[in-house]
């Protein structure tokens, strides 16, 4: 007899995806800051029912990578790359120069907004809309849409945001 959650460890883990040619996304500090605003356990609680867990590295959790992700260990400390504090997210953009405008969404020194309009596709219909209400709630002017060509935009590198998965571990 098994327990829910059931499934296994899939090697495709997903990410959010920024255009870093893009205004706000050229900028560390607001990268940093979108990663710090997501709740990545109420992601997976609300989106799949609690069944997943949040990857640190474009790889799955699998024993054999054990040792390339032990060989970072360090450095994962000094990122926390799964990370979830506002508190965090907010002075990094405070120190770069954002404040809120009177909607309460970030905006730079010239009154620029930080859009994010993130594609997807269908598999991504759970996790996408969840994913863009955490950063409004957090001041990101944020939506999620998966248009029929949303595939075409992301490889002509046509968006603010995309969530895509990593090849990260087939062999």
């Amino acid at each position: 007899y098994y327990e829910p959650p059931y499934g296994y460890v899939d090697w495709w883990p997903i990410s959010l995806i920024v255009q870093c040619e893009h205004t706000h996304f050229n900028n560390k500090d607001v990268r940093w800051a979108l990663s710090y605003f997501v709740d990545r356990d109420e992601l997976i609680d609300v989106a799949y029912g609690g069944a997943g867990t949040p990857s640190l590295l474009p790889w799955p959790s699998y024993p054999p990578l054990d040792p390339f992700t032990e060989v970072i260990s360090d450095l994962l400390e000094e990122y926390p790359t799964n990370e979830y504090n506002p508190t965090t997210g907010e002075k990094l953009l405070t120190d770069a120069g954002y404040t809120k405008d009177s909607e309460g969404y970030w905006v730079d020194a010239a009154g620029s907004r930080i859009k994010l309009d993130i594609l997807g596709w269908a598999i991504f219909e759970d996790i996408g809309p969840i994913l863009s209400a955490q950063y409004k709630a957090h001041g990101i002017d944020a939506s999620y849409a998966s248009p029929p060509d949303a595939s075409d935009l992301m490889d002509r590198g046509d968006f603010d945001g995309c969530l895509r998965g990593h090849g990260g571990s087939v062999a």
